[in-house]
């Protein structure tokens, strides 16, 4: 793929006026401008829940000592993986496009932009700092982002709480504290070696497909939300944040970011007890439904590059960004 210079038109700022006040005032910026580059080439599925969130106030932190831990080397890292509908070969063409537009809206001085092959890379120029920005939308990728990479972003799906979701409704990275159990397809090569539970109310069967034989329970789902077609052969297996507490994490400081529906509800407990402390792994999360836009990712990231130190105000603009009611918060 050959790189794509920034075009000269997304270097002016966008509707005069339209981003309001500079880092340092307390009130949220406008990014109605960004529409424009927005991609919704994918369908978006709602997940109906009943059962509101309580909202709680966002945690505040202090992300100084953040920006410097990542600047030591002079290049900072991020890898935002791109769920289920969430993904799609354009999005990294739109996250490009909103974040030149917005650093010519705050007036940053960077440079040497590149887009090719799903990366991002450009520079700092006041700080000479290099920010390299992989934008991807598989399971593992997205689960070895936490050993290199210092922010690590996802947007898609929460799946009612059993994880964020890649390639398919049923491809879970299990970290949530809802489901104990979940049905796969015995064929999912990510949950071949699972154990299999309630193999005493469903005793385990065999099929022999395409030379394989694999053990499964029944046909179909028995969970509502599993989004298992009527002829899987399905299969019980471990839940809750299974898949979590393997992963390996970074030693050093990390920005965690989750835009997908109600997290908090169902991934604070579990990040916060493998994850306790906020000063060295931060996590910015939401707390009602989102619509999977790229916006809010693009301020997310540009929120880094400008060094924003208060947390808080990073949820702000978040929220300003209009896609969702409000849904941004911290713990």
């Amino acid at each position: 793929m050959r790189t794509i210079l920034p075009d000269t038109r997304f270097h002016l700022l966008f509707l005069a006026g339209t981003l309001v006040l500079s880092a340092t005032t307390a009130l949220a910026e406008q990014y109605d401008f960004l529409e424009q580059f927005e991609d919704r080439s994918s369908a978006w599925s709602r997940e109906i829940t009943t059962a509101p969130v309580e909202r709680v106030k966002p945690l505040a932190g202090d992300l100084q000592p953040f920006y410097e831990d990542f600047a030591r080397d002079g290049e900072v890292t991020l890898y935002i993986g791109y769920g289920y509908e969430a993904w799609s070969p354009n999005r990294a063409t739109s996250l490009y496009n909103m974040m030149l537009s917005l650093a010519s809206a705050y007036g940053l001085r960077t440079g040497n932009w590149q887009l090719k092959d799903q990366k991002i890379r450009f520079t700092d120029l006041n700080r000479n700092i290099k920010y390299r920005i992989t934008v991807g939308g598989d399971r593992e990728s997205f689960i070895n982002a936490f050993a290199n990479h210092e922010v690590v972003l996802y947007n898609g799906h929460s799946r009612y709480g059993r994880g964020p979701a890649f390639g398919s409704f049923t491809n879970y990275f299990r970290m949530g504290n809802v489901y104990k159990k979940i049905e796969v397809d015995t064929r999912n090569p990510y949950f071949l070696q699972e154990p299999m539970l309630l193999t005493d109310r469903y005793p385990p069967l065999n099929v022999i497909l395409g030379g394989w034989n694999y053990q499964y329970q029944y046909r179909g789902q028995k969970s509502f939300s599993s989004n298992l077609p009527a002829d899987a052969y399905t299969k019980n297996i471990p839940g809750m944040d299974t898949d979590l507490r393997r992963t390996t994490f970074s030693p050093g400081r990390q920005i965690i970011y989750l835009y997908s529906c109600k997290n908090i509800e169902y991934w604070k407990t579990p990040l916060r007890t493998l994850l306790p402390d906020p000063t060295q792994k931060f996590i910015f999360g939401t707390d009602e439904d989102g619509y999977a836009g790229t916006k809010p990712d693009a301020v997310m990231v540009m929120s880094i590059v400008r060094r924003l130190i208060h947390s808080d105000q990073i949820v702000r603009n978040l929220n300003a960004t209009g896609d969702c009611a409000n849904c941004f918060t911290s713990y």
